[in-house]
């Protein structure tokens, strides 16, 4: 839901010189635009530190039920550990707040799902066949779909791809790029480039996890 409005909106609860992605964050439920109103229970994961901010602003400011879950900035085994004692505490908050019960098996099972579509996923986009555009779809409906099937899903979609023929391939590194965010993703493409996406929203977010 990024744009120049949830930004304006968003400068209601921040400052102006704040990451636009939070600003549009926070616009979006203070306007209560699109799936940003039908929300109940936000996991903020804290990924940086205008993150942390964004979602501190989120519940003083703007009253929303807010759960916080520290995101270690690396992979060692330490980091694992504390992401997973994060994880427990949260799913404890949960469980106690709600009367839910925790399905291990349930939960193992969906990230099984999960990380064999972006195990499909990870081939295919290191892979030079898929044009930026299509890519930056498939990458973001991983995100938000749900995982049941999604690799047999993508793997049809690789499978009955026309192809697209890339003279050079492009390492795209750095920010995360949101949904509508695609003008430099047009130009490579329109150029006949393609892209490898070692970005946020790209390889970093499927690669390096086990399935347990």
């Amino acid at each position: 839901g990024t744009s120049s409005d949830a930004e304006s909106s968003g400068e209601k609860v921040v400052r102006p010189d704040v990451c636009p992605l939070v600003k549009s964050l926070l616009g979006n439920i203070l306007e209560k635009r699109g799936l940003h109103a039908e929300v109940d229970i936000w996991i903020g994961l804290y990924t940086c530190d205008q993150m942390r901010r964004g979602m501190n602003c989120l519940s003083q400011d703007l009253g929303k039920e807010v759960h916080p879950v520290q995101l270690p900035s690396t992979r060692t085994v330490e980091a694992a550990d504390y992401y997973a004692s994060q994880i427990r505490r949260f799913v404890s908050d949960i469980e106690a707040r709600y009367n839910f019960n925790f399905n291990s098996e349930a939960a193992i099972k969906w990230q099984r799902e999960r990380m064999a579509a972006a195990t499909v996923l990870s081939l295919a986009a290191r892979s030079g066949k898929i044009s930026p555009l299509d890519l930056h779809i498939m990458f973001h409906l991983f995100f938000i779909a749900r995982p049941n099937k999604l690799a047999a899903f993508f793997e049809n979609l690789i499978n009955t791809y026309a192809g697209f023929k890339s003279k050079r391939n492009i390492v795209l590194a750095g920010s995360p790029l949101s949904f509508e965010d695609t003008a430099l993703l047009e130009t490579l493409e329109k150029h006949g480039f393609s892209i490898i996406p070692l970005n946020c929203t790209g390889l970093n977010s499927v690669e390096g996890f086990d399935i347990p």
